[in-house]
């Protein structure tokens, strides 16, 4: 579970966040949206605890962000953050191992390398293992990163339920492995890991979320179940966009599963 108390952030004087409170739990894929700008990836960095907010609290299954070493946070959360900058002469292997390195805060049941190509083959990277990364299609780069992130997770997994927290995880992937990646984040999610994603895409956030954060300007515009958020009014409001050039909102609930 993770939680996050009225967070405001502010930098050289322009506020990107203003009392933004959420909470994520256990079980649950919770999507954030929101046009660029509104601070999705800056709420993710604030979760995380890659940078902290000028006012507000995190909490990391109820205990202080701050208050947690970040071996523990290593051990209990797993983040993909929107850019992974990596200039280094490492293989795609060597960076997926990078992702098992809390793994002695955890309780291992299978060898390193059995974790690295299981989650390389999850993803599709497994021919791309011996490749050097820097040569590597953005694409590819981005798989790499997120079979990283789910060899952490294979360490990680605790009595504690797991955060993974993933800013734009699809944005660089081809359609087949969009679907493969939010598959894996609602299995993640069905096996009692707590899963914060930020989408663009609102087909996808209908078919995969079971709630959603819509931001606007900076703050919680609505927050609900999905077919609570999603809907004709909110869209275009958020947005800013005409209800004529939405679509069939009916259709992406019901793509979902989600009554309406």
């Amino acid at each position: 579970m993770i939680e996050a108390n009225k967070i405001c952030y502010s930098i050289r004087g322009k506020e990107i966040l203003r009392g933004v409170s959420l909470a994520a739990y256990p079980g649950e894929v919770l999507a954030v949206i929101g046009q660029n700008g509104v601070g999705k990836s800056t709420l993710l960095k604030i979760l995380s605890g890659e940078i902290k907010p000028t006012s507000g609290n995190i909490f990391l299954h109820k205990k202080q962000l701050d208050e947690i070493s970040l071996e523990d946070r290593a051990a209990s959360r797993c983040v993909l953050p929107q850019h992974s900058t990596l200039n280094f002469a490492f293989t795609a292997r060597e960076v997926i191992e990078m992702g098992i390195l809390p793994a002695k805060y955890s309780k291992r049941t299978h060898s390193s390398m059995e974790i690295i190509h299981t989650a390389a083959s999850a993803v599709g990277v497994s021919h791309l293992l011996d490749r050097m990364y820097l040569t590597l299609s953005g694409g590819e780069r981005q798989r790499v990163h997120l079979a990283r992130i789910w060899a952490q997770y294979a360490c990680c997994r605790s009595d504690k339920s797991t955060v993974i927290l993933l800013d734009e995880p699809v944005s660089s992937l081809d359609l087949a492995f969009q679907h493969t990646v939010l598959l894996m984040a609602r299995e993640a999610a069905s096996e009692g890991a707590t899963v914060i994603v930020v989408l663009h895409d609102l087909h996808l956030t209908a078919r995969y979320a079971d709630r959603i954060v819509m931001m606007k300007n900076g703050g919680i515009y609505q927050s609900g179940n999905t077919s609570e958020v999603l809907t004709t009014g909110s869209i275009s409001d958020c947005y800013e966009i005409s209800p004529e050039l939405i679509g069939d909102i009916h259709a992406l609930h019901k793509q979902s599963g989600v009554a309406v």
